[in-house]
């Protein structure tokens, strides 16, 4: 019997994720497949959206001033938040697979396989475990939100 039956919870939620790699690769084919061409009238919101170049711009400059904010405001260690980050990414996907699947985001056990991965790294910071759970979450859920509404 496993004396830490969230770490098998955990590494089996692993292992189905990594068993359908088409979910990896209908994400990726999103943002760089081809794309269908589309007349400029066709887009009623193209005068109110932001071009996708400022996202590509963004999410890497906002991804460090959050590192850096909750290294200053919480004392995570730097490598703890930037290892979280790509969990972040594969964890966001899962969410908005999810809700186009179900339209329920699993943001609560998100969190919880963030908060146990760092904690199992760094046991002595609490803070450290709850601010990637809650970085986690809220990333997940509100990319999951904007992308049902799309």
């Amino acid at each position: 019997m496993d004396p830490c039956p969230k770490r098998s919870l955990v590494v089996g939620s692993l292992v189905a994720l990594f068993a359908k790699p088409e979910i990896f690769r209908s994400a990726w084919q999103m943002v760089f497949g081809k794309k269908r061409d589309v007349a400029a009238g066709d887009d009623p919101l193209r005068h109110i959206e932001l071009p996708l170049w400022i996202s590509f711009a963004g999410v890497p400059v906002l991804s460090v001033a959050a590192v850096w904010l909750t290294h200053r405001f919480f004392g995570v260690p730097w490598h703890l938040a930037l290892f979280a980050l790509p969990l972040i990414f594969v964890l966001t996907i899962i969410c908005t697979n999810s809700m186009a699947l179900t339209s329920w985001t699993p943001t609560g056990a998100l969190s919880k396989i963030t908060q146990f991965t760092i904690g199992a790294v760094d046991r002595s910071n609490p803070a450290t475990n709850l601010m990637t759970g809650g970085m986690t979450a809220e990333i997940a859920s509100n990319a999951a939100s904007r992308s049902a509404r799309a």
